[in-house]
């Protein structure tokens, strides 16, 4: 639920936006570019015919009665297919007789009748005003619902006045500023159209989240819902044969609607800018209603299958998104809605002011001369009218409140609506229809609607007594109101439509062929009859004395628009009529002129009172003379002289020449279509070449900009042409190679030969031809080219001519000719990287040893030492006593053998701290050799120093690095072949640092294995300085490994490099 508060500063928003967007278009019209003047805001207008009735109701009556919503949807979109037809003719009907409203049509095409235009609108007034209180029921109990949380607030209570006021403010702002209402309110109209796609994309909004949020589509909601207890709704086939005749009535009900009822005849008839835009409409508003009921079916299933009762279904489509805590969704709802409400209440209320002040009002200050000065404030009464009847609207719906008449008031509108059909279609297309069948027809409809549909729903009610439905009028059976005249299988509706258009259309008929008409109303009916097949008149040179004064005569118009109008306005009115006419600078008029200004005058007066009231206003003025009445009675009877003819004879040569010029006017069509039909071919011509110019334009700027070099030979391999990027490439100037042959870019005789056999046998097949070729250049520069050749084939699919695509790849071929020598890089490095995987591999399984062995061995000198000295100082002593004892002696060295070895498991095992820091490798590697110098020169060993230059600095600790080269150069002089050479090499290799010590072991030895090398206390290493070695390294992140070259034998040192930002680092190694 949302506040109440918040729901009202929406709704104000809403309607301020709206007013700013038609304040826009009105400014924007009265400087000549009028945005309404436009065909989607016409389609679009026309769809207030969906009221809230619809928006709401549509649901509720698919959840109820299944598929018998469809009728008012597939209604208007039959009638549709004839509004070019039946619209345009309207249309026309409307700008030459300045029509304003559907009762002052057909007042127009009934002898200009003021009765029967007060017939008219006291019909609309009876059956649109229950409508108008249903929009307002549907806005104020929707307002209700979304705000049921805040029920203490005042905004909630008293929201029915505030929406009338402000529909009143609205509607007089919009639609009721000036009195002439053929000035056109495209404001307005750009508003109703705003509002229909409002409300149009709130029912969508809310379709799509029923049918894909609550549910995953169409085919699971309908799934569902054949399997809930409601199935049998949507069932087509469950009614009986009355159903049909049902749908029927719903259908024809629909159909007048659409255009008949009075909002839709203003907003199709006298709004309309083009009759074009009818086209526009035909397509696009049955587009739009399909759009509208589109989710009317998953909606109402949707509410069904979340429990809601039936009861609620006309507000399924605001209180699904409010049960499933989607507030900001229902606002959109409630908004979309009171677009659809108030959509229809301003055109309405706009339609039926000007109708009761021009058919009601006027005729009753004519009659009554004391009310004349209401004529000067004739706008202002129409602004009472608006306020007064959207005020009896709210009073309506204050005093029925929910009783049956409000939920079936949609469609007793529409069937009083119904009842203005047979007089205005009669009327368009029926020459002998006139004002006694008009009205005969329309009272009997309007009586017998009355009757059957309108009493009945006071009935039911509570109103008035059930008597009457029961037993009939006076107790006759047969006059009961819902089954008259013994009709009964009917529902009531189908039974008032069937009985009111029997009633309206047979007394429409009867009273037209009974009574005689008048020749004012018969020259009206072949102008409306014939509206579109009649052109205007053309004026005929004056033959006749121009004796009138116009002075007086433009006093006397004055007078008249004096009435209705202030005084500059009333001027301007007049000096409008006289420019119409032609004589705004006579100062004297003939008879003829006389009778064209009144005329003009008459048509300016009917579209601000109505045709009715203007008629009537200048009958009583004095615009005639007797005199001048006297003269034009001669000047038709000269007419009759000089055609010699009596008056019958005349009617029938009028009717001859008018069939004549008919059938002249339809063979001038029939020519003008087809010239139009020539000229569109003649247009469709121009269009084509001009496409093609285009087309070889494009392509030819398409060739030059490419940057790939393009070149046509004909079938000889002559060169045909070629682009600028294959001049550039080859080095040739414009027009140096056309009518060459192709062998000009081959290096050789057989190139040409061969790439012609090959491009051949590829080319016959059909298919493109790619291949990689070398060419020449005009320097003859060899350059590898890519191309692609295609055929150019005739009609009969031979080849005329070829086309290549040719791109340079000298780049691409240096390119691969890099990544192949790359990629052996790349292969080396793998290799090489994959032989230091390999030992590394042997240096973690040595590791594994020296874990094995340092703890047995460490257990073992534990064990051993002690008893060991115990040993070693008996020996001693016994040494003392026997000094001359071998035994002794053997006793001694031994113990001391043993006590050595004893150090060299400590040393082994002993916990070095490593400081690893950047070491340069090359130093240490010259001070230990410089260290040992005297050794090696005593055990005859020569040395030689390879260092590298520039090599980068090592992470590891500087002094034990030299213990190890120290331990490794000592256990090398021992075993190395004597006076032989010593080659130590350091050099940067991948990401490490190694160093190598080469030498050659004496003829009759041979290297050892280095899995044991590494082990400690082997009998090839009596230092044990290998194996600790090997530790130290270990401990630093480096290896040690010995290979075998030939006769050489080869220790390799491999140290991990400095990163880029490395410090000290501290490690113990105790294992």
């Amino acid at each position: 639920m949302l506040d109440s508060g918040i729901v009202l500063s929406a709704f104000c928003l809403y309607m301020a936006c709206l007013f700013l967007i038609a304040l826009w278009v009105e400014r924007k019209s009265a400087a000549g570019r009028s945005p309404a003047n436009n065909p989607f805001v016409y389609s679009l207008s026309l769809a207030v015919y969906c009221t809230a009735w619809t928006y709401y109701g549509s649901v509720g009556q698919a959840a109820t009665s299944g598929f018998l919503f469809l009728p008012m949807y597939l209604g208007p979109t039959i009638a549709i297919m004839l509004w070019w037809s039946i619209l345009r003719r309207l249309v026309h009907l409307r700008n030459s007789r300045r029509i304003t409203s559907i009762a002052d049509f057909i007042s127009a095409r009934y002898g200009r009748s003021q009765s029967v235009a007060a017939m008219v609108t006291l019909i609309a007034l009876v059956g649109i005003t229950p409508y108008v209180a249903l929009q307002l029921k549907a806005i104020i109990s929707t307002f209700e619902i979304i705000t049921a949380a805040d029920a203490s607030s005042w905004i909630r209570a008293d929201v029915g006045p505030l929406v009338v006021v402000l529909m009143v403010v609205f509607t007089i702002i919009l639609g009721v500023r000036r009195l002439d209402p053929t000035e056109r309110h495209e404001g307005m109209m750009m508003a109703l159209a705003v509002e229909c796609v409002i409300k149009l994309l709130a029912l969508l909004t809310v379709g799509i989240f029923v049918t894909y949020f609550m549910y995953d589509g169409f085919g699971d909601i309908f799934r569902r819902f054949s399997e809930s207890p409601f199935h049998h709704v949507f069932e087509l086939g469950r009614h009986d044969a009355g159903s049909y005749v049902t749908w029927t009535g719903y259908l024809v009900l629909s159909m007048s609607a659409i255009l008949f009822l009075p909002r839709q005849f203003h907003v199709a008839v006298v709004e309309n800018h083009d009759e074009k835009h009818i086209l526009t409409a035909m397509w696009l508003l049955p587009l739009y209603l399909l759009l509208v009921s589109m989710f009317v079916l998953p909606i109402a299933a949707g509410g069904l299958l979340d429990g809601r009762p039936p009861d609620q279904a006309d507000t399924f489509v605001l209180r699904i998104p409010l049960q499933h805590g989607k507030p900001w969704l229902s606002l959109l709802v409630f908004i979309g809605g009171f677009s659809a409400a108030a959509g229809m209440i301003m055109i309405t209320s706009v339609t039926m002011a000007t109708m009761i002040t021009n058919h009601l009002l006027l005729p009753l200050v004519q009659w009554i001369p004391g009310l004349a000065f209401v004529k000067r404030h004739l706008l202002k009464c129409r602004w009472g009218a608006v306020a007064g009847f959207i005020i009896i609207g709210y009073w309506f719906e204050e005093r029925i409140g929910e009783s049956y008449m409000l939920v079936n008031i949609g469609l007793i509108s529409f069937a009083a609506g119904l009842q203005f059909a047979p007089a205005i279609l009669g009327g368009l297309f029926w020459r002998g229809g006139n004002k006694t069948g008009a009205i005969l027809g329309l009272a009997g409809g309007f009586a017998v609607w009355s009757y059957t549909l309108l009493l009945p729903s006071f009935i039911k009610s509570g109103w008035i007594s059930n008597a009457l439905l029961e037993k009939g009028a006076w107790g006759i059976e047969l006059l009961k109101p819902e089954e008259l005249f013994g009709l009964t299988g009917l529902n009531p509706l189908s039974h008032a439509v069937l009985w009111t258009m029997f009633v309206n259309i047979g007394l429409y008929v009867a009273g037209s062929l009974c009574s005689r008409e008048r020749d004012e109303e018969r020259s009206l009916a072949e102008e409306f009859v014939g509206v579109l097949g009649t052109p205007a008149p053309l004026r005929r040179a004056r033959r006749w004395d121009a004796y009138i004064e116009l002075a007086p005569k433009r006093s006397e118009i004055e007078k008249v628009f004096g009435q209705y109008f202030a005084e500059p306005e009333a001027t301007a009115m007049v000096e409008k009529c006289l420019f119409q006419t032609g004589i705004h600078q006579a100062a004297r008029i003939s008879i003829v002129q006389l009778v064209e200004l009144h005329n003009e005058v008459e048509r300016s007066l009917a579209g601000a009172i109505g045709s009715a009231a203007a008629h009537k206003a200048l009958q009583q003025g004095t615009i005639f003379t007797p005199r001048e009445a006297q003269e034009l009675s001669e000047v038709y009877g000269e007419i009759l002289a000089d055609l010699k003819v009596l008056p019958s004879e005349l009617s029938e040569r009028i009717d001859y020449y008018q069939e004549r010029e008919r059938l002249l006017l339809q063979q001038a069509r029939e020519l003008e279509e087809k010239v139009n039909e020539l000229r569109k071919q003649i247009r469709k011509r121009k269009r084509a070449q001009a496409a093609l110019r285009e087309s070889e334009e494009r392509y030819r700027t398409l060739v030059e900009s490419t940057s790939d070099a393009i070149l046509m030979v004909d079938k000889d391999r002559m060169i045909v042409s070629t682009n600028q990027a294959f001049l550039d490439l080859f080095g040739y100037e414009r027009g140096e190679l056309e009518g060459q042959s192709i062998r000009v870019v081959h290096p050789s005789e057989e190139s040409y030969v061969v790439f012609g056999q090959r491009a051949h046998h590829a080319i016959r097949t059909g298919a493109p031809f790619r291949t990689e070729w070398n060419l020449v250049r005009k320097d003859g520069t060899i350059l590898p080219m890519e191309g692609s050749y295609s055929a150019i084939r005739g009609p009969d699919g031979s080849p005329t001519a070829y086309v290549a695509v040719i791109r340079d790849i000298t780049e691409r071929k240096k390119a691969e000719e890099e990544l192949k020598n790359y990629r052996d890089r790349l292969e080396n490095m793998v290799r090489e990287r994959t032989l230091q995987l390999e030992a590394a591999q042997k240096a973690l399984v040595q590791r594994e040893k020296l874990k094995t062995l340092g703890a047995i061995a460490a257990e073992v000198a534990h064990e051993i030492r002690n008893p060991l000295m115990s040993l070693g100082g008996f020996a001693m002593r016994l040494q003392k006593k026997y000094p001359e004892s071998p035994e002794v002696e053997i006793i001694l060295e031994e113990s001391r053998r043993l006590e050595k070895i004893l150090d060299r498991i400590k040393d082994y095992l002993r916990p070095v701290d490593i400081r690893s820091r950047e070491c340069p490798v090359n130093t240490v590697a010259a001070e230990c050799v410089g260290l040992l110098a005297q050794d090696l020169e005593r055990e005859r060993v020569v040395w030689q120093l390879d260092l590298a230059p520039e090599l980068p600095p090592a992470l590891v600790d500087p002094d034990v690095l030299g213990e190890v080269f120290v331990h490794v150069i000592t256990h090398i002089a021992k075993v190395m072949d004597k006076q032989g050479l010593l080659t130590i090499r350091t050099y940067e290799s991948d990401r490490n640092i190694q160093i190598d010590f080469r030498y050659r072991l004496p003829a009759h030895k041979s290297v050892q294995d280095p899995e044991r090398l590494f082990l400690p206390f082997e009998e090839g290493d009596a230092t044990g300085g290998v194996p600790l070695s090997y530790r130290l390294l270990k401990g630093m992140g480096g290896l040690l490994f010995v290979t075998q070259e030939e006769r050489d034998t080869l220790f390799t040192v491999s140290l991990p490099r400095v990163p880029e930002s490395s410090g000290d680092t501290k490690q113990s190694i105790d294992e």
